[in-house]
């Protein structure tokens, strides 16, 4: 990899300079010209497509609310950027100032750092310890900040029907099931130590295929492992070898998808700011297993002591439930277990009935059942998800006697 035509070495060279020189005199620069007073620049990380989402949208909602006298500044190099569609929609909007110029960005990066030309946005969603703000956002009704252009929506649905001809996008399930691809390429630390979130293919298949029975298209978004050696079958994928091309259609299918279904990554975002809806598997760690989207359900992995799974009481009681690395379930003895297809099975029946069908009178029965107010009872004051309304799994808890 290259900046500028300097290699790793020259950018660990360039680093030191930025931090020295550069970045303590682009400072003096912003606070002598009072620009700090009109712009904050918002520490967030664009090559992230949860927090590309998240953070900016959390942001919007706060500008909107506490009526901030600022204007956030994204520093979003078009050559390091998780969607660059996404960052043209947030360009649009009359709060932010967006900066893709690979060399901008990095000359204006430790502005992203300083406190008097920041907007730290680490409690939306990146604080492991406290609750994270963007459930509190969403389930105050304050979130989906982003407009998205007419235009875009044109050009990408010509993309999506020359890709996949005959295909009624509100009849598209996107799937996104994470493995560790994206974390080895991006050369992400989480890709030694967060491998508990991966998902397998096999875990959907029952639902895959109900879905293909009911005349819906499953097309895997994201980047992933060619071969999946758990399952294969139905899933379509976007054949398209131009990235900026891809990335469109991603974004399309994520605003416009008859139902999400997802893993524990970042990429549902994209679907949670058009309010689809979203159905997640094999997700960890329990603090954070429940979406800030309302309609959205989880099902989370199964944690094993001894070969028997290990119940919810015990989870939070003995602090399982915040564990956020490869190590610390290693270091406890816990052995981490994929869902199997028939244990999810029946939840997502009566998600798919109530979001997807429309059935808006099942909702009340979805929430009502003995299991949501009983899981949030477990829940300490800390954990992640704790303002979270989503809905928990009550088939998956029951039959499995976690609850």
């Amino acid at each position: 990899m290259k900046f500028a035509g300097y290699s790793f070495r020259g950018l660990d060279v360039l680093g030191i300079i930025n931090r020295i020189i550069i970045g303590p005199l682009v400072k003096y620069i912003v606070i002598m010209s009072r620009f700090n007073q009109k712009a904050r620049f918002l520490n967030t990380n664009s090559r992230s497509i949860g927090h590309l989402c998240i953070d900016i949208d959390c942001f919007l909602a706060q500008s909107k609310v506490e009526k901030l006298k600022f204007k956030g500044v994204l520093l979003a190099s078009h050559t390091a950027v998780a969607n660059r569609w996404v960052v043209k929609m947030w360009a649009e909007h009359e709060r932010l100032v967006v900066i893709s110029s690979p060399l901008l960005c990095f000359i204006l990066d430790y502005l992203r750092i300083y406190p008097e030309t920041n907007f730290d946005c680490s409690s939306y969603s990146a604080l492991h310890d406290r609750p994270a703000k963007v459930y509190e956002i969403y389930s105050e009704g304050n979130g989906m900040n982003m407009n998205v252009d007419p235009k875009f929506l044109d050009y990408a649905s010509r993309l999506f029907e020359k890709s996949f001809p005959g295909v009624n996008v509100e009849k598209v399930v996107v799937l996104h099931c994470r493995d560790s691809l994206f974390d080895e390429i991006t050369e992400n630390a989480n890709s030694d130590t967060q491998r508990y979130r991966n998902s397998d293919l096999w875990s959907y298949s029952k639902i895959i295929e109900f879905l293909i029975n009911q005349g819906f298209t499953v097309i895997r978004i994201g980047r992933f492992l060619d071969v999946d050696a758990t399952y294969s079958g139905g899933v379509s994928v976007i054949q398209n070898s131009v990235e900026s091309e891809k990335e469109a259609i991603e974004f399309f299918l994520s605003c416009k998808c008859a139902l999400f279904l997802g893993s524990q990554s970042g990429a549902l975002s994209m679907a949670s700011l058009f309010d689809r809806p979203i159905f997640v598997l094999n997700s960890l760690p329990y603090a954070a297993i429940r979406q800030f989207s309302l309609k959205s359900m989880t099902i989370p992995k199964i944690l094993l002591r001894d070969g028997v799974a290990v119940p919810l009481v015990s989870i939070f009681g003995d602090g399982l439930y915040n564990f956020w690395s490869d190590e610390q379930y290693l270091a406890a003895g816990i052995t981490i277990q994929n869902n199997l297809p028939d244990d999810v099975f029946l939840d997502f029946l009566d998600f798919f009935n109530c979001f997807v069908l429309c059935e808006p009178h099942q909702v009340n029965g979805l929430v009502s059942y003995r299991e949501f107010s009983v899981y949030q009872s477990f829940c300490p004051k800390n954990t992640y998800d704790y303002f979270s309304k989503s809905l928990v799994p009550m088939h998956f808890f029951r039959n499995l006697n976690l609850i």
